[in-house]
């Protein structure tokens, strides 16, 4: 196809937006309603292939079934009569996929959990109508510019599992189809019996993806990759150094190797996601308030260790508080700081008139023991002057000793009583 052909007589192709697999994307223009659209074209050197064009026509049938705006709307699908190229009319987005997205500038928690919430949405909508989409991954949900936000829509149904729209077996037994990095254990192992928990699976490695910026599990192989997905530890994602501790539970939980204890719904699943960072934003909150209130005159208590959730991992003094561990009351430290701010200037103070005094004394002595010249009496018999040294005695040392002494003294009292308070 190039640009400028007429598809179906009534959409023409303007600019290739994207190429894939099996086709191209192309910005078009319906000419009887003056509007853009999407429009995806089967390669032709597919066509031929039985496989490849059932899941093309599964792609437009799943998208026109479900109606949801977290899915991406499909209106039309046909084969062109000039060319027997097979087609699918979509709304055209506005907008960048989560991959490219991630690999840009990244997501903070609260456009992470925006992001959980629409996909689980479009999800709901998918698992009632009995698709599993079975591809969920960062290139398949795409952040559309809606005015004043942002929403996320999930694409490409083109290896959906679902048996409603009755065209043909889509798989043979063991086939393995998706992209395994985002695999459950179930799917990567070609089991049969893939249900909506499958997909929930996927949307919690794109999560610690978001948060973390690696995948949870990486290898060089397939065959590396699929026994890393069913049997390796995965790591807690707060020990990346990143995420609040208090999430880590919900990642125990949504991938959990056994779909029975994992999340059954796509709803349950983005509800406790978003409670878990509510909470952790929350303890967060509270920790800075803490910091921000705490003065001697209102101590604060030691906070009891929670549930085993939070777990004991190494981190600030911030993250222990957040995570509810027993640490010291910030008002503690609080106090000494004060107390040090304001000693600090006396402290100089004293240490200097100590000093200046010591100084003075010194130089009296100094003085006091300069060699002097006396009068004796020679061999001959004559007077000579003589150097002679001396040490001075107390009494001569004035009024320099008792001031020592009382400065010493004073200063010793102060202390003591600083000590005492």
């Amino acid at each position: 196809m190039a640009q400028g052909a007429v598809l179906g007589g009534k959409y023409r192709l303007e600019a290739v937006v994207g190429k894939g697999g099996m086709g191209s994307v192309w910005r078009a223009r319906n000419l009887k309603l003056d509007a853009a659209v999407a429009v995806k074209l089967m390669h032709p050197s597919i066509v031929a292939d039985e496989a490849a064009l059932r899941s093309f026509h599964r792609e437009a049938h799943a998208c026109a079934m479900l109606r949801s705006p977290h899915i991406l709307q499909v209106f039309d699908h046909d084969v062109d009569a000039a060319t027997g190229c097979p087609y699918i009319v979509m709304e055209l987005l506005d907008g960048e996929p989560l991959s490219s997205r991630l690999e840009r500038v990244g997501l903070s928690l609260e456009q992470t959990e925006a992001v959980v919430r629409d996909v689980c949405r479009g999800l709901a909508v998918a698992h009632q109508h009995g698709v599993i989409h079975r591809d969920i991954k960062p290139e398949n949900v795409f952040l559309v510019h809606n005015q004043d936000e942002e929403l996320a829509k999930i694409l490409d149904f083109g290896i959906a599992k679902a048996p409603a729209f009755a065209l043909g077996p889509s798989t043979q037994t063991g086939a393995m189809m998706g992209t395994p990095f985002y695999m459950s254990p179930e799917q990567i192992r070609g089991s049969k019996q893939l249900d909506a928990r499958s997909d929930l699976w996927s949307v919690a490695i794109i999560v610690y993806e978001c948060v973390t910026g690696r995948r949870p599990f990486e290898a060089d192989s397939l065959g590396a990759l699929a026994v890393s997905i069913c049997t390796e530890a995965i790591r807690p994602p707060s020990q990346w150094g990143r995420v609040p501790a208090l999430l880590d539970d919900w990642f125990t939980h949504a991938l959990d190797r056994d779909p029975g204890r994992r999340f059954q719904t796509a709803g349950e699943l983005a509800q406790a996601f978003s409670l878990a960072c509510a909470e952790a934003t929350g303890a967060a909150g509270r920790s800075g308030s803490r910091r921000r209130s705490a003065s001697p005159a209102e101590p604060t208590r030691p906070a009891r260790a929670t549930s085993a959730a939070a777990g004991v991992r190494g981190g600030d003094e911030n993250a222990t508080i957040a995570r509810g561990e027993l640490a010291e009351p910030q008002s503690a430290h609080a106090a000494r700081a004060s107390a040090a701010a304001r000693g600090a200037p006396s402290r100089l103070v004293f240490a200097f008139v100590f000093l200046l005094v010591l100084g003075i004394i010194g130089f009296g002595l100094w003085r006091q023991n300069q060699p002097s010249e006396r009068v004796v009496a020679g061999s001959s018999g004559r007077p000579a002057p003589a150097q002679v040294s001396e040490f001075p005695r107390f009494d001569q040392l004035g009024p320099w000793l008792p001031l020592a002494i009382v400065f010493i003294g004073s200063l010793g009292y102060n202390l003591f009583l600083r000590r005492r308070a």
